[in-house]
């Protein structure tokens, strides 16, 4: 399992404790709370009934990952079709003016 904690923090937002001048205290609470509740989450995650959950959300992102490279091929196939094009205008110019 790969997944377990990264893929929920994923959701965005601002870190406990972060931002309003709580003090030491308040930030030594925030890191406490953040970590048992990471634990109860890996916790949750190792449970039998939530193994499929976490291996759909695992497939997600293998999905995710191909399809990220696949669009990374097709902008490299586009950025090397622009340059061909560009390159017949400037020979078909050149032989335009030659003949």
């Amino acid at each position: 399992m790969g997944c377990s904690r990264e893929v929920l923090n994923r959701g965005g937002g601002s870190e406990p404790g972060g931002g309003s001048g709580g003090g030491e205290g308040a930030g030594a609470a925030a890191s406490w709370l953040s970590s048992a509740v990471g634990e109860k989450v890996d916790e949750l995650l190792r449970r039998e009934e939530n193994r499929a959950l976490l291996e759909g959300v695992e497939d997600a992102e293998r999905r995710v990952e191909r399809a990220r490279a696949a669009l990374a091929d097709i902008e490299r196939q586009e950025a090397a079709a622009r340059l061909a094009r560009e390159e017949v205008r400037r020979l078909e110019k050149r032989r335009d003016e030659v003949c």
